[in-house]
């Protein structure tokens, strides 16, 4: 529910997600075998310049690395 939410609010541009947020949805797309998702989400951040936060690096190469490899 929280996921289909966040992607929501993300393609209707309602609100955009903080740094605080996209720790979180990385963790989910991890958990969940998302990496293609997070992948997209992973962009964003690039884009939005939030690449340089801590928490959210470390999220995302968690998502990366629990995929696999991507």
């Amino acid at each position: 529910m929280a996921i289909s939410l966040s992607i929501e609010m993300l393609c209707n541009s309602v609100v955009d997600l903080d740094n605080l947020i996209y720790p979180s949805v990385f963790k989910v797309y991890a958990e969940l075998g998302l990496c293609k998702n997070g992948a997209q989400l992973h962009g964003r951040v690039l884009k939005l310049g939030l690449l340089f936060d801590d928490y959210i690096c470390n999220n995302i190469v968690h998502m990366y690395a629990n995929y696999g490899g991507f």
